[in-house]
């Protein structure tokens, strides 16, 4: 295609240049159109020539690659010839089918590398001496016999002896002079019949344990028939059955009673607040007092919170709603286990400290009940801002409750919404440019954007 192509242009060349070199007969003008067209030529020739070389290069390009020879065996390296000159690079002509590739010749083999001399010998190392040996280390030697002690002088002995006797001395000195004070501080001396000094809770009179002492210094260690924890001698000082160990049948020991609770033996209900001593004491945890009739000082009796009102008598708020027991029950008339009487979504305590009806889910009847108006407006005020459109309505067209003119377009959120059917949120309902109040107060539809006309 490039052959052809180049043809044309040669051929094309060579007419013209017949044609012309008759007209040169009558003269050359160098600005003359001849002139002109003989540059023309002169550039036609130079592709020509251009192109010819090309085609040179492509005809010159090497042929298929010969078989390779053996290889001789290597000659010795001659020196390095110098650098030829760096050949004109030709144009690269169309690529010819690949010829097939030759055999690989033998390679030849390669010269001998001359033998290395032998290295001298190394001289001998000299042999190092042996080391000596240690002898064995020589048995240990019999342990000396001990000296026997040296007798003791006489009148060191004497000494000690009227020491000894001297601190014997004193000691029932200070035995006489103890004799009749309080060493335990239970307010009784030996000499008054405290038959333990040391221990503050044996002295005459002193309650009887079961400890394996004589408490009371009565002759008598621990007797206690009943095993209820009260020894007879104070059973009968307290009136109760030596040999019952709960005199008052209440669910307690008299010993317990007494020394723990510190409630009365004779009487079930110590406290009379409707529960016995023994039902106290199992109560719980923790367990109510069977001395204090009402355990958590809200007001109502232990005995009430837990036949009648099914409260908690250990916790004054048994629902935790900030309202406690009694003032839910005696005040309020709320459900003292149900934190949200009126399901409103606030505490009962939370009704009652606004002013609110802690038995009416809506406290100012505007249809939004108190736990969401409490957040959002006046629970207590059922038209907050007093723009005629009450809280629930502001809160369903998503109005400002504390603002009677949301949108500020001079008309109130009631009349917009009840009277003129406009769009609170919105200042220019119509979007005709002009304020919904502006269209009112001119006697214009604010519902008609084209309309800034009278009716």
């Amino acid at each position: 295609m490039k052959k052809n192509k180049l043809f044309i242009i040669l051929f094309t060349v060579v007419m013209v240049s017949s044609l012309l070199l008759a007209s040169l007969a009558a003269g050359k003008d160098e600005n003359s159109p001849l002139a002109q067209l003989w540059d023309a030529i002169f550039g036609l020739e130079e592709t020509v020539e251009d192109q010819q070389n090309q085609i040179d290069n492509i005809e010159l390009l090497p042929g298929p690659q010969g078989e390779t020879g053996p290889m001789g065996p290597p000659g010795p390296e001659g020196p390095m010839g110098p650098e030829g000159p760096q050949g004109e690079q030709g144009v690269q002509g169309e690529m010819g089918p690949a010829g097939p590739q030759g055999e690989q010749g033998i390679q030849g083999e390669q010269g001998l590398q001359g033998e290395t001399g032998p290295q001298g010998p190394q001289g001998e190392q000299g042999i190092q001496g042996e080391q000596g040996l240690q002898g064995p280390e020589g048995p240990m030697g019999p342990e000396g016999p001990q000296g026997e002690p040296g007798a003791v002088d006489p009148s060191v002995v004497e000494e000690l002896e009227e020491q000894i006797a001297e601190l014997e001395e004193r000691i029932a000195y200070l035995e006489a002079v103890v004799s009749p004070l309080d060493s335990d501080g239970d307010g009784w001396t030996i000499g008054e019949g405290d038959l333990d000094d040391t221990d503050d809770t044996v002295y005459p009179g002193a309650w009887e344990y079961n400890d394996g002492k004589d408490n009371n210094c009565d002759g008598i260690v621990d007797n206690d028939p009943d095993q209820d924890g009260l020894l007879d001698a104070d059973e009968v000082a307290l009136g109760t059955d030596p040999y019952d160990p709960d005199s008052d049948d209440d669910g307690v020991d008299d010993g317990d009673e007494v020394h723990l609770w510190m409630s009365d033996p004779l009487d079930t209900d110590t406290d009379d607040d409707g529960l016995t001593d023994g039902e106290e004491v199992v109560f719980g945890p923790p367990p109510t007092m069977p001395t204090d009739p009402d355990t958590d000082k809200d007001g109502l009796l232990d005995g009430e919170e837990v036949y009648t009102y099914f409260t908690d008598p250990t916790i004054a708020d048994s629902d935790d709603d900030d309202l406690n027991d009694f003032d839910e029950v005696m005040v309020y008339y709320t459900d003292p286990l149900d934190p949200d009487t009126d399901d409103d979504f606030l505490l009962d305590g939370y009704d009652i400290a606004p002013g609110l009806d802690p038995h009416n889910p809506d406290s100012d009847g505007d249809g939004l009940i108190d736990g969401i108006d409490i957040t959002f407006a006046l629970p207590t005020d059922p038209d907050t801002d007093n723009d005629g459109l009450n809280d629930f309505e502001e809160y369903n067209w998503f109005t400002d409750p504390w603002d009677i003119d949301t949108d500020d377009d001079l008309l109130l959120d009631g009349p917009e919404v009840h009277d003129h059917l406009t769009d609170p949120n919105n200042p220019d309902t119509d979007g005709d440019g002009y304020d919904d109040g502006e269209e009112v107060a001119n006697g214009w539809d604010p519902l008609d954007e084209n309309d800034p006309l009278p009716f």
